[in-house]
């Protein structure tokens, strides 16, 4: 994952991220799933960098990585949605 480079969004109806190659300057790949999507969200809580693993009514899980100073609110607004 630290070759990547991320950026993690949680909007009203969608859950959002970002992903290329660090070192490359080429538009980013985005991700979207909707909020309906979404099984659970769950993070790795270690230093400055957490993990925030999204994971969808499949089954299938993908984990990003993303600073405390957002993950943290992030995560408060996931579980205060309803």
């Amino acid at each position: 994952m630290r070759d990547q480079w991320h950026e993690v969004c949680l909007h009203e109806d969608f859950f959002l991220y970002r992903t290329r190659p660090a070192d490359s300057t080429a538009p980013p790949e985005e991700h979207r799933v909707e909020n309906g999507d979404i099984a659970d969200i769950g993070v790795d809580r270690e230093g400055p960098l957490w993990g925030i693993t999204l994971t969808v009514t499949s089954g299938e899980s993908r984990t990003v990585p993303c600073p405390a100073t957002i993950a943290a609110p992030l995560l408060l607004r996931w579980h205060d949605r309803d």
